[in-house]
């Protein structure tokens, strides 16, 4: 008898079960790809590229996930880091419905890239000033679609 632990053992298909959702997004994309083939030929290129290179990267994602034995980290870290993606998803919603997409998606780029990424507040401003006048240029001018405005300047974007 050994006096060590006990290891247990790592099969492909325990791995496997620990890439289930590649396995469901490779699933996914196989019947998007095939359904596709109806399209008629010159609508079919693109949505054909993007999930050709979809399907190549997920694949590539799933070897990767097979080779390397998968560290449980601890549940509540895992709890810890839904909850802070759900707080981001909470903040941007909040921010649109107060001051509007255009304005609403700046403020969330300001803050997620100085706070979260750790940009410098000059880049963070150049950039959430960026997204702000370029979503506003190109959906409210080009397009000529109505974003929503928020109840905070509801008069401002329209």
């Amino acid at each position: 008898m050994t006096g060590g632990k006990a290891r247990k053992k790592i099969t492909v298909g325990s791995r496997l079960r620990g890439s289930i959702f590649s396995v469901c997004l490779i699933m996914l994309t196989c019947i998007f790809l095939w359904s596709s083939q109806e399209l008629s030929r010159v609508s079919a290129w693109v949505p054909q590229l993007i999930l050709s290179t979809t399907l190549i990267l997920l694949l590539l994602q799933l070897a990767r996930e097979l080779q390397e034995p998968k560290q449980r980290e601890g549940e509540a870290s895992e709890i810890a880091a839904l909850l802070r993606v759900l707080l981001w998803i909470v903040w941007i919603l909040l921010l649109v419905w107060l001051t509007g997409v255009s304005v609403g998606a700046a403020l969330f780029c300001l803050v997620y890239m100085r706070f979260y990424a750790g940009e410098r507040w000059p880049a963070a401003a150049a950039f959430s000033a960026g997204l702000g006048l370029g979503v506003q240029l190109f959906f409210g001018t080009l397009m000529q679609v109505s974003l929503y405005p928020g109840i905070i300047f509801p008069g401002l974007m329209n």
